[in-house]
């Protein structure tokens, strides 16, 4: 019988499982041959690190100021509570 005439309760409906097993494995495909990227040599370790850092420090410092401004906000609303 062909899937669009069974019951529902007789349809395999995919599960969350199935899609989730059906991406890692075609991460793993993409990555295991193709997109598989070596390691750079020890030596440009350091400047690597320092490269990353120095363009996520925006990020670092706005995500901080965000941190402060909620501990803020709880600390004012805290005095209404009370």
């Amino acid at each position: 019988m062909p899937p669009w005439n069974r019951p529902i309760c007789l349809a395999r409906k995919k599960s969350a499982g199935y899609y989730f097993a059906w991406h890692r494995r075609s991460c793993w495909r993409s990555s295991s041959k193709r997109g598989y990227r070596p390691s750079p040599p020890r030596e440009r370790y350091p400047d690597c690190i320092a490269r990353i850092f120095r363009l996520g420090m925006p990020n670092i410092l706005m995500q901080s100021a965000y941190t402060f401004y909620i501990l803020g906000l709880n600390l004012i609303l805290a005095t209404f509570c009370d």
